[in-house]
């Protein structure tokens, strides 16, 4: 994993297989990351208003999507 995150191209020396289980975990890092912070920032605080909480939590979606990341909706 040397290599940088973003590239975009598979260097020739790689075969699909070894790209794309390289690809998934350097994704599956980067969201370990996002996971254990975005829950610190969004864990509700004992003593604090509901209103607050929410609004935190609203903040943390809002940056979250304003760096392109995409929601899906889980309803059935």
């Amino acid at each position: 994993m040397h290599n940088p995150v973003f590239a975009t191209q598979k260097q020739a020396a790689k075969s699909d297989k070894e790209w794309t289980q390289e690809h998934k975990q350097v994704c599956g890092y980067i969201w370990q990351f996002v996971d254990d912070n975005v829950y610190n920032h969004i864990r509700y605080k004992d003593g604090s208003s509901v209103a607050d909480h929410l609004n935190e939590f609203q903040d943390c979606v809002d940056r979250l999507s304003g760096m392109g990341i995409k929601f899906e909706d889980e309803r059935s």
